[in-house]
């Protein structure tokens, strides 16, 4: 079941608040906040390795630099692209967490439960 889990796509939350910008002196009333997600293969990443890891955590950052992304090139945007890719990552955090605690459980498993011969 956990390899099962490891080895397809996984949906990370990236519940990106992508907050529409009101800009000053604009009429038009702030607009409610879109969330937006991405989807993030883990297919063949190691989540029990050091490697592994990095490589989810660069395609989430990527994921996230997309669904943050804005063609407003203003300042206000800008630093609200900012903060949308850092909530985007801290959410998808817990889930990296989960998915590495449980391949490294899967890997001790296994290790424990794998026989062991002594050649003489």
């Amino acid at each position: 079941m956990i390899a099962n889990l490891l080895r397809s796509t996984f949906a990370f939350a990236i519940a990106a608040s992508a907050t529409a910008l009101v800009v000053a002196g604009s009429a038009a009333p702030a607009a409610a906040a879109t969330a937006r997600t991405a989807t993030v293969a883990t297919r063949g990443i190691d989540f029990a390795s050091v490697h592994g890891t990095a490589r989810i955590n660069d395609e989430v950052r990527r994921a996230a630099r997309r669904v943050c992304a804005t063609s407003d090139r203003s300042l206000a945007a800008t630093l609200a692209r900012h903060d949308c890719i850092d909530a985007a990552l801290a959410s998808a955090q817990p889930q990296i967490a989960s998915l590495a605690a449980a391949a490294i459980e899967a890997r001790t498993s296994l290790a424990e439960a794998a026989p062991t011969s002594v050649a003489r």
